[in-house]
């Protein structure tokens, strides 16, 4: 007789929390990674914990190699839904956006025409030139025209713990305000990047073919060429450079 045994499935160890509510007042402090952190030790889960918010299942790592495995497989490349980076980023950019044939577009676009070794190095030289020149105008540029502001609102709103990203009930009334702030950056940021995409436009219209053929021009120039070729849109390639922004 051959006695077949049945592997026991181990479940990955982690805190309970409440009922319903599951683990969420760890995330009502602006030190959560410090408290997970702690929780892992306590129940021995530095690899791998699990544990709950609301109806969101999380799990986490405390260990690099283990991190590194995770960020590393395409199991894991989708990001979590979250209410305030659909809205930020035009429910398009690619941060956020699933894992599929529009992201690999996305991704390819940039890694050829952004960040490629050859225009790395290419600019190294005149990186080297300009950046204090870089940092008076972004600063001059925070002031005059609230760059800062609207990327300080952008990742306030990113990093807020959001009930309703847990518990659907709740996303009905925004009790947070969250969707709304989200609404009204959205309009600043359409107005403001779309602009930028506008000056772009009227200078390459009054550049002739040849001024054009010799400049590389920058990313927002890479979009334009793009534009017909991968069916881009201004809602398109305005979530694409807001993203860069970032």
């Amino acid at each position: 007789m051959v006695s077949l045994k049945t592997p026991i499935k181990t479940a990955i160890p982690g805190p309970t929390g409440f009922p319903i509510l599951g683990l969420v007042f760890a995330f009502t402090s602006s030190l959560t990674h410090r408290t997970l952190a702690e929780l892992s030790k306590a129940f021995n889960a530095k690899p791998l914990m699990a544990f709950s918010v609301g109806f969101t299942r999380f799990i986490i790592s405390s260990h690099p190699e283990t991190a590194k495995e995770i960020l590393s497989s395409s199991a894991f490349a989708d990001r979590p839904v979250k209410e305030s980076a659909y809205e930020l980023l035009f429910h398009r950019a690619m941060g956020f956006a699933p894992y599929g044939d529009y992201w690999r577009n996305l991704r390819r676009i940039s890694a050829t025409h952004l960040f490629s070794p050859k225009r790395v190095s290419g600019f190294g030289v005149f990186r080297e030139k300009i950046g204090l020149k870089m940092v008076d105008q972004v600063s001059s540029s925070m002031q005059h025209e609230g760059i800062v502001e609207l990327v300080s609102e952008g990742y306030e709103l990113l990093g807020i713990f959001n009930w309703s990203d847990h518990f659907p009930v709740v996303s009905w009334f925004d009790f947070q305000g969250v969707r709304k702030r989200c609404r009204d950056l959205v309009s600043k940021v359409n107005v403001f990047v779309d602009k930028i995409i506008v000056e772009h436009r009227e200078k390459r219209s009054e550049n002739t073919r040849e001024e054009a053929e010799v400049s590389d021009g920058d990313f927002v120039d890479v979009l334009l060429d793009l534009e017909s070729e991968n069916k881009f849109n201004d809602a398109d390639m305005i979530a694409v450079l807001w993203e860069m922004i970032f």
